[in-house]
């Protein structure tokens, strides 16, 4: 987990020294598309399990992509609140 805010941190640092408008524009960008990737590959495990009748595993599969979800919004959320430290 440190080293996920240490990753937010540097990218949001690169970005704020290039320019302050790309950084709004693409960190999000580059973040949906991480999570976008994570939840298809989430829905197939569920979908699988589903088709195999494990109800508990497609369970498990389902609370671990609402929990990575509700963990990619709270990354976007803290490096919004870092942005404009990013310039110092």
């Amino acid at each position: 987990m440190q080293a996920q805010i240490e990753q937010v941190l540097q990218l949001s640092r690169a970005l704020a020294a290039a320019h302050p408008q790309v950084q709004k524009v693409h960190l999000p960008c580059y973040y949906n598309k991480l999570l976008v990737v994570a939840l298809s590959q989430a829905k197939l495990k569920v979908k699988k399990a589903i088709e195999k009748g494990n109800a508990d595993g497609a369970q498990i599969y389902a609370e671990n992509t609402i929990r990575k979800r509700t963990e990619h919004m709270n990354y976007l959320c803290l490096a919004s609140r870092l942005a404009p430290y990013a310039h110092e």
